[in-house]
C-alpha cells in the first residue's frame, strides 16, 4: 500500500513528542493526525478510514483501552500499536 493511502493518528499527551512524530511520518508520506483527548481523536473524519492508531507511552493503561474502544468503533479495521517506557 502507498504511503499517501495510508491514515495514522497519533494519541498522546506530551505536545512535543506527537509533533515530532506527526512531522517524521508525514514526511515519509503518511496522513497523519493527532489527538490528546478523547474528543479531539472521536472529532477525527471517519472517511477516509484511519489504519494505524499509536498510542504513546504519556498514556496510562486505562487511557490506553479507551481510546482504542473509540478508534475500534469508529474504524473497525484500525490496526493499533502502544508505545512503551524502556525500563
Amino acid at each position: 500500500m502507498n504511503a499517501n493511502h495510508v491514515s495514522i493518528v497519533l494519541y498522546g499527551h506530551d505536545i512535543h513528542l506527537l509533533e515530532l512524530r506527526r512531522w517524521f511520518l508525514h514526511s515519509c508520506g503518511y496522513r497523519v493526525f493527532s489527538a490528546m483527548s478523547l474528543s479531539e481523536l472521536d472529532a477525527l473524519p471517519q472517511a477516509p478510514p484511519i489504519q494505524l492508531l499509536t498510542l504513546c507511552h504519556t498514556l496510562s493503561p486505562a487511557e490506553c483501552v479507551a481510546a482504542a474502544a473509540v478508534a475500534s468503533s469508529r474504524w473497525p479495521a484500525i490496526k493499533k500499536l502502544a508505545l512503551v517506557r524502556d525500563g
